[in-house]
């Protein structure tokens, strides 16, 4: 499993797209710190978070569902399309590829966000660990559904096309359902709900993502290959 994802982790900073993604943040991340830091009255929002940092948490549930599924689309049929998954499932179990699959994907998006987070730092005097925790769990419920909807579909362009449906869809739909009372049922199965409120909510999208995972899991083991 740990190998897998190893692999998984070092394959997606080789990728033009996940260069791409990385500049971004970084450039998010040292732009907006860098401007804020010289209008210290725009500093603070109204949850006592930087406003760069908010930036970052903004970037991330506006964009992130289309990141991750942009670069995250063919985790697992690309391995079936090449027939490398036969050779996978003699050396370990179906679980374990996964399992791997989303540790990779889930690592590559801390170093990003990690990263993003310590260089605002630089400019807030303080590292905002719990909303590294936060949006980590947002992520992760993502990465799920990316993981699912590769295992699902067979083919890694019908992925992409799906993917991008999804990395529009969900965040519109999700949000919306945040403000719009005749959808407002539709905000519990988004993530988007849990990440807005404070406590044990954030944890929310993680459990979801490990009960997304099972799933997959549990339709992979009668899976051919």
């Amino acid at each position: 499993m740990w190998a897998i994802g190893i692999q998984e982790f070092k394959s997606l900073f080789k990728t033009w797209k996940s260069i791409f993604v990385i500049i971004l943040f970084l450039l998010v991340s040292f732009l907006s710190g860098k401007f804020f830091s010289n209008h210290q009255t725009l500093l603070m929002n109204n949850d006592d978070v930087p406003v760069f940092v908010s930036s970052i948490r903004a970037l991330v549930l506006f964009l992130g569902t289309l990141f991750v599924m942009a670069l995250s689309h063919d985790c697992v049929n690309k391995e079936i399309e090449h027939q490398t998954m036969r050779l996978l499932v003699t050396k370990c179990s179906r679980h374990s590829i996964i399992f791997g699959k989303f540790l990779g994907i889930f690592f590559f998006w801390g170093v990003c966000l990690l990263i993003s987070l310590l260089i605002v730092s630089l400019y807030a005097n303080q590292f905002y660990i719990l909303e590294l925790i936060k949006l980590l769990s947002f992520l992760s419920f993502i990465i799920a559904i990316a993981v699912l909807l590769s295992s699902l579909v067979h083919r890694p362009n019908h992925t992409m096309f799906f993917g991008v449906f999804i990395g529009l869809f969900v965040p519109i739909i999700g949000i919306w359902s945040l403000f719009d009372a005749r959808i407002s049922m539709l905000k519990y199965i988004f993530p988007y709900y849990y990440i807005m409120k404070n406590g044990w909510y954030s944890f929310v999208p993680l459990l979801f993502s490990f009960f997304i995972m099972s799933l997959v899991i549990l339709y992979m083991r009668g899976r051919d290959f």
